[in-house]
């Protein structure tokens, strides 16, 4: 808050020096007016500003329970308007005329997942879905149409799990400890040893809205990747969760501290599995390391020891291991406990900051003694000002 203070007093500072300065020219309230102005001004820019930093983006996983296709219709708009003319000897003419017109409504293809959202698909997604789901069953809509009737088609999930289609969206919300320079921020790594540590980034829902929940390469990735998808579909809304996991080949136990120094701690539903892997399957996991903000620490280490005690190094049964724990024990964090975290705004968006301010400052005092606004009560006894009485006799002998 110390640098939004400096920026609010940079145009108290210029403004009451242009008073000072230049008094038969300036009135209280072109500078008390533009003063306030900066105060807000600085108060919603400080409200921007950490919205911004502040903001960060999770993965929350479900399953489509439904798709439709709306045909192509249109429909009549009956609306009248009115126009007003006036003539060139001042008289004014109002006529009103039909103005209807045809409002056309092209296709849309949608889909409904298991947590009530609805999104826009492509004609490819609906047909994919279609074929395997098979059940596509026709809707009248009963439209009042001009022209076109057009009407809807929808297909559901038939419930067979191995037809299941899971989903990732993605959500927002604030996070304060990633803005906040406090006692959670972890060591620093630099980019060069980040990517030699082969850390990961969040990957983004693709057309399809789908998101790989294991990243990294290891023994049965495929199966566990499929699995883990479904287990994020089906328990991820319920426990608030969403699970990851994460292999590092060949690499120390560092990897996963500069992992979750990365993705600076995971977000508040995040639980990441992360596993050093080796060129041997058959042997034990080389590592295991858990990123989570779950209060419940026993999550963290009773699921380290469990993958740990692994004959091989099955991603899909670590997967499976994760997602028993996390139906056991996990508990998400409330990050509404982090609300007393102050944010710290990048040096150089303070430097821009201020400059802004100072430019407002100058620019408004330059306006201030060019316009045509002056104190004439201060002009014609300019000598007032020069025998000693204070600027706050002089404020009370104003008059705007």
């Amino acid at each position: 808050m110390v640098g939004y203070s400096i920026a609010i007093l940079i145009p108290v500072v210029i403004l009451l020096a242009t008073w000072v300065f230049f008094p038969h020219k300036v009135t209280w309230k072109e500078v008390v007016f533009p003063i306030l102005a900066c105060f807000a001004i600085t108060l919603i820019s400080k409200g921007v500003i950490e919205k911004q930093l502040t903001k960060d983006v999770e993965y929350w996983g479900s399953w489509i329970t439904k798709i439709e296709y709306i045909e192509e219709w249109d429909e009549y708009i009956h609306k009248t308007c009115s126009e007003t003319t006036t003539d060139s000897k001042g008289n004014t003419t109002t006529r009103t005329y039909d103005c209807s017109y045809v409002d056309n409504h092209p296709p849309v293809w949608l889909m409904r997942d298991s947590l009530g959202e609805v999104f826009k698909i492509t004609p490819d997604h609906y047909a994919m879905l279609k074929l395997r789901w098979g059940n596509e069953n026709f809707v009248e809509m009963n439209r009042d149409f001009h022209r076109i009737d057009g009407d809807a088609y929808e297909v559901s999930w038939n419930g067979v799990e191995e037809h299941i289609e899971p989903i990732t969206t993605e959500h927002t919300w604030e996070n304060r400890v990633q803005a906040s320079s406090s006692v959670f921020k972890a060591k620093p790594y630099t980019q060069r040893e980040l990517k030699g540590f082969g850390v990961h980034d969040y990957p983004e829902p693709d057309e399809f809205n789908r998101a790989p929940s294991v990243l990294g390469p290891g023994f049965n990735v495929h199966l566990a990747s499929r699995y883990l998808a479904i287990q994020n579909a089906k328990i991820g809304a319920f426990k608030k969760v969403r699970m990851w996991v994460l292999t590092f080949k060949n690499q120390p136990l560092e990897a996963a501290m500069a992992q979750e120094a990365y993705w600076l701690g995971g977000n508040k539903n995040d639980i990441v599995l992360c596993l050093g892997t080796t060129d041997n399957e058959n042997s034990p996991f080389a590592w295991a390391y858990v990123i989570s903000w779950t209060p419940n620490e026993t999550t963290k280490v009773n699921l380290r020891n469990a993958v740990t005690q692994q004959k091989n190094q099955s991603i899909y049964t670590a997967s499976q291991l994760l997602v028993n724990e996390v139906n056991k024990s996990w508990v998400k964090k409330d990050f509404k406990e982090f609300n007393y975290l102050t944010v710290s705004p990048p040096l150089k968006v303070m430097i821009w900051f201020y400059i802004a301010m100072v430019v407002i400052s100058v620019g408004t005092s330059i306006w201030i003694v060019n316009n045509e606004f002056t104190d004439k009560a201060v002009g014609n006894s300019n000598n007032n000002f020069r025998s000693g009485n204070s600027i706050n006799n002089r404020f009370f002998n104003r008059r705007s």
